[in-house]
């Protein structure tokens, strides 16, 4: 019943607390429905890494890879779209 367990958001809330970077600029990657509902509990957006095991995780997940080596490509278009949404901002 620990605050740090997912989907329980104890453990990033602390990370945040004691870290310089930013929440906004975070992303949450995982395989689990824990993982999933702890990156909607602190409104970070979630990479669902797919396996056999999570297909019902699939309709409920913006973003997707196959491979953790994926990861860098993703980042930058997260990248990429943010600093279009705040160009959009100006």
């Amino acid at each position: 019943n620990c605050f740090c367990r997912k989907p329980k958001t104890g453990l990033l809330d602390k990370f945040w607390a004691d870290s310089p970077y930013a929440k906004d600029n975070c992303v949450f990657v995982g395989d689990q429905s824990s993982d999933l509902q702890c990156a909607r509990n602190t409104g970070i957006k979630f990479i669902l890494k797919k396996d056999y095991y999570n297909y019902d995780l699939q309709d409920q997940s913006e973003i997707m890879i196959n491979e953790l080596t994926e990861l860098k490509e993703i980042i930058n278009w997260i990248q990429y779209k943010m600093s279009m949404e705040e160009s959009d901002e100006f």
